[in-house]
């Protein structure tokens, strides 16, 4: 069996804490950004409704952190779901693609050599 994601999208959120020092809880942050920006492409890019598949984290905090955004999420139709990395092969690509920006953000020096920076779409 073959799978083609022609129309995946990646959405990702990188914060520098420098850049915040109000802010105590990154994660909370982080994800009332990736609700915010993944409603507002479901709403604009491609008019329809969503749901979001996380990895196993911290569930209780996620869901407060959906359920008191300062806008409205409206797109996301569900609570968001958790699966556990080792068992969900879109979770470890996700994980791939996550590291990737982080590297692309914070480079390693001993990784420089080998032109990771090809691998960007950008």
């Amino acid at each position: 069996m073959s799978i083609t994601l022609t129309d995946a999208k990646v959405l990702n959120i990188c914060l520098k804490k420098a850049g915040h020092p109000e802010i105590l809880n990154f994660q909370e942050l982080a994800w009332d950004r990736m609700l915010q920006m993944y409603d507002h492409y479901l709403k604009k890019a491609v008019d329809d409704k969503g749901i979001i598949i996380s990895d196993e984290s911290n569930e209780h905090q996620l869901r407060a952190s959906r359920n008191q955004c300062d806008n409205p999420v409206l797109n996301i139709i569900e609570d968001i779901s958790y699966r556990k990395s080792n068992l969900s092969y879109f979770i470890q690509t996700c994980d791939a693609i996550a590291y990737c920006l982080y590297l692309k953000e914070y480079p390693k020096v001993s990784l420089k050599n080998i032109a990771l920076k090809k691998y960007s779409t950008r």
